[in-house]
């Protein structure tokens, strides 16, 4: 049986990838200024952005990438440091919800982002899929 990709995100991948890079590299770039100019502040303001930086790769490793079903193996890959690839029983996949409609941000601004939250038995928090990818069988990953 052939493997058939039920998700595929690679646009959005590179946009976020970019964006961690450039996370990364702040502090790094903060850090060598202050050691020239001699501020403390400079510090200050890299520990802040590694933080920052640390917080995104934590969310990175369980935002979805590709979703592919090979048999009764779901490939999942994330987006995390070196691109992690979980090869997950089909029968661990739990509650599936699909998130959509105007999300509040703030006082007057609204998006309309939809996802998909899948949970996974042995992963402590969800996979996130954002529905306006590539490819997407909205069926299939209900159907799992």
């Amino acid at each position: 049986m052939p493997v058939q990709t039920l998700a595929s995100n690679i646009r959005e991948a590179r946009k976020l990838r970019m964006m961690m890079w450039i996370a990364s590299a702040l502090p790094i770039g903060a850090c060598a200024w202050g050691a020239w100019k001699q501020d403390i502040g400079w510090y200050a303001l890299a520990m802040l952005g590694a933080g920052c930086a640390a917080a995104m790769q934590l969310w990175l490793r369980r935002y979805v990438t590709s979703l592919e079903l090979d048999g009764d193996t779901l490939i999942v890959r994330t987006l995390a440091f070196g691109s992690t690839v979980h090869r997950i029983d089909r029968k661990r996949v739990g509650q599936r919800i699909y998130n959509s409609g105007p999300g509040r941000m703030g006082t007057y601004t609204s998006t309309d982002a939809p996802w998909i939250q899948m949970d996974i038995e042995g992963f402590r928090r969800p996979f996130v899929i954002d529905a306006p990818i590539e490819v997407l069988d909205l069926d299939k990953i209900k159907s799992l």
